[in-house]
C-alpha cells in the first residue's frame, strides 16, 4: 500500500522547503516501485486547494487539505517568510493539530517548526529552527526547548 506524504503549502512558503522534500520522497518512491514496492503518494496541499505562491513568486499546484479521516503517513511543514501569516490561519492550524496525532511522522523544514509549535506538537520537546528565528520561537513557545545550534 502506498504511503501518503502531504507537504503543506501556503502563501510565501520557501520553494525549496516544498520542492526538496517532494524530490526526496518521489525519488525514493521511484526507487522502491522499481523493485516491486508500493512507494509514496506525494501531494502538495493547501487550505483551499488553490495554487500556492512561494516567497519568490513561483506558483505551485496544490490540492485541498484532505479530510480528517484520510490515512496520512507523513506531514511536511515547510517554512518561509509566509510562516507568520500561515500560523494565524485557523483552518490550517486546526488541520495540522487534528492530523498530526494520526500521522506516522510530522516533520518540519526551517521555520516550519513554528507551525508545529503553534499547533502544540512540540510542547515538552527539544526543537530547532532557522538560527535567526530561534530566539523568537523560544520566547513565543516556552513549552518548547529551542536549540538554536544543533
Amino acid at each position: 500500500m502506498q504511503r501518503t506524504v502531504l507537504i503543506v503549502g501556503f502563501a510565501g512558503v520557501q520553494a525549496l522547503d516544498i520542492v526538496g522534500p517532494f524530490e526526496v520522497f518521489t525519488g525514493a518512491s521511484l526507487f522502491v516501485t522499481g523493485r516491486g514496492g508500493d512507494g509514496y503518494s506525494v501531494r502538495v496541499v493547501s487550505v483551499d486547494g488553490e495554487p500556492v505562491s512561494t516567497g519568490t513568486g513561483l506558483t505551485l499546484v496544490a490540492q485541498p487539505l484532505p479530510g480528517p479521516d484520510e490515512a496520512v503517513d507523513t506531514v511536511v511543514l515547510p517554512g518561509g517568510y509566509g510562516t507568520e501569516a500561515a500560523r494565524k490561519n485557523d483552518a490550517l492550524m486546526d488541520w495540522i493539530a487534528a492530523v498530526a496525532p494520526r500521522a506516522r511522522r510530522v516533520v518540519s523544514v526551517c521555520t516550519g517548526a513554528v507551525l508545529a509549535a503553534q499547533a502544540g506538537l512540540l510542547d515538552g520537546c527539544v526543537a530547532t529552527t532557522h538560527w535567526a528565528f530561534a530566539p523568537q520561537m523560544a520566547d513565543e513557545f516556552p513549552a518548547v526547548t529551542v536549540n538554536p545550534d544543533p
